[in-house]
């Protein structure tokens, strides 16, 4: 079923589901990205997104494998690709959570060990075709092993990375523009 944010949130089951699809409506808008959120069995036209969103919270002890998604991959590939020296496993053990420390004191955030709206906003780097390197890699492994996409995982955003992003975008209600930037890692981040 689909539903834009004039419609009522009557045809939703639950109080809990209406309380999840409020509040990413919300967000979004607070955020300002044009996007739909599906889920639920509802989508949601809603408004805008800024750096001061509410992304998924991840710390020590979280771990890919477990979690289902490739979030804590994504975190370590961007903390690579900022000079911090950490492999990529998945696994969200005390390296990671002391390099995120070392991440958040040289931005100027709080210091944590936590990766939540502030840090995240700081850590993504905007790629898009033409774009090479580890923060490639971040997004390429996302589309390759949480959505199923053909993209090989070499850090190098060539026509099928783009392809692969416009596909995503289009399916999150995005502007399918094959840039991954900040509402799509947001979209990432939270859609499975």
């Amino acid at each position: 079923m689909s539903r834009n944010r004039n419609e009522s949130d009557a045809s939703v089951d639950s109080t809990s589901e209406q309380n999840l699809l409020r509040s990413r409506r919300g967000f979004l808008q607070k955020v300002g990205a044009t996007v739909l959120i599906s889920g639920l069995g509802s989508t949601i036209a809603t408004g805008t997104a800024s750096a001061e969103s509410d992304w998924p919270v991840f710390r020590q002890g979280h771990n890919d494998e477990e979690l289902g998604r490739r979030e804590v991959h994504a975190i370590q590939y961007f903390l690579q690709a900022h000079g911090y020296s950490l492999g990529v496993d998945g696994v969200f053990g005390p390296n990671t959570k002391k390099q995120v420390s070392n991440f958040q004191r040289a931005n100027g955030l709080s210091v944590d060990g936590i990766v939540g709206s502030g840090t995240w906003s700081n850590l993504i780097i905007t790629t898009s075709r033409g774009s090479q390197g580890i923060p490639v890699k971040a997004v390429q492994d996302q589309l390759r092993y949480d959505y199923g996409y053909d993209t090989a995982v070499d850090g190098i955003y060539g026509p099928n990375t783009e392809a692969g992003v416009e596909r995503y975008q289009r399916g999150q209600g995005l502007s399918a523009d094959g840039i991954a930037g900040p509402n799509t890692w947001f979209s990432l981040a939270w859609t499975v």
